[in-house]
């Protein structure tokens, strides 16, 4: 992310950088100070920036009692989606790294089958009333035939 400070006609981070702009990525959340001088009159102003980082831990596979089998996962392009009853009705999405859809269906039965895809890494969601409640990452790898 790129931190831009204005107002005055030179600049000094805390990290070094002397210019209007300060481009960063911290891993842990961290405070950025930048003194700024206005040359004509001599004012010298600090300003305070703080970046706030979350640890990504992952994405939730389940949430809640549903619960939703995927096999085989890694897969050579057919998959046997098994969904517990509670399920039924929900849409299932499956989406491709790009986050390109590739197949939505409503699950009507508590083990679906999905055939034809290619190699590659997908993500399949089940969702419900707008809410995803499931997600899972499949693997299709290229067929040994």
């Amino acid at each position: 992310m790129t931190i831009t400070a204005s107002g005055a006609n030179t600049y000094s981070w805390n990290t070094g950088p002397k210019q209007s702009t300060l481009s960063v990525s911290p891993a842990t959340t961290t405070a950025y100070v930048v003194t700024g001088t206005n040359t004509s009159n001599g004012c010298v102003t600090k300003a305070t920036v703080q970046v706030s980082v979350t640890a990504c831990t992952g994405v939730d596979e389940t949430k809640g009692e549903a619960r939703l089998t995927v096999y085989p996962n890694p897969s050579s392009g057919e998959l046997h989606i098994q969904a517990d009853k509670t399920l039924k009705g929900a849409k299932m999405i499956l989406k491709n790294l790009k986050g390109e859809l590739i197949l939505t269906r409503q699950i009507v039965n508590e083990t679906e089958l999905i055939s034809g895809l290619l190699p590659g890494v997908y993500f399949l969601s089940v969702v419900r009333a707008g809410t995803t409640v499931l997600s899972k990452k499949v693997v299709v790898e290229q067929s040994s035939d």
